[in-house]
């Protein structure tokens, strides 16, 4: 992943670990690293299935 995203590996294992926000530009090399769109690794994760709209 380091090779691919040019990010070097303490960086990368901080950001992995949670220990350090990434700036966009790092989202972006990391996103393109694994071959995914960008709003695709940054969308939350969903708490639970979705629900039908009540109506």
């Amino acid at each position: 992943m380091c090779d691919r995203s040019g990010i070097d590996a303490v960086s990368y294992s901080r950001i992995e670990q949670g220990h350090s926000s990434p700036l966009l530009d790092t989202l972006i090399r990391i996103a393109d690293a694994i071959d995914v769109d960008l709003a695709e690794l940054v969308r939350p994760q969903a708490e639970g299935p979705a629900q039908p709209p009540r109506g």
